[in-house]
């Protein structure tokens, strides 16, 4: 598993935009904005205290966290890994 820096090109302004596919738990440092797209479902109910207790922990004040999850209509389905 690895991560890769990419800069990118926003109305003008430079952004530096870092991925990586290490777990969660295991990132340090602060960040101004974090993207979770694809990957909430991944967490599992188990687990959503300690995942949103890390975001909240990672991000600098003021910073914005973004999440992309998609829901189902029905109960009784749960995804817990």
């Amino acid at each position: 598993m690895g991560s890769a820096s990419r800069y990118v090109t926003l109305r003008g302004e430079v952004a530096v935009a870092w991925y990586t596919s290490r777990p969660y738990r295991n990132l340090q440092g602060q960040f101004d904005e974090i993207v979770s797209f694809g990957m909430f479902a991944r967490v599992g109910p188990k687990n959503y205290d300690t995942y949103f207790h890390t975001t909240h922990q990672l991000l600098m004040p003021n910073g914005i966290f973004l999440l992309q999850t998609i829901g189902i209509a029905r109960t009784g389905e749960a995804t817990d890994p």
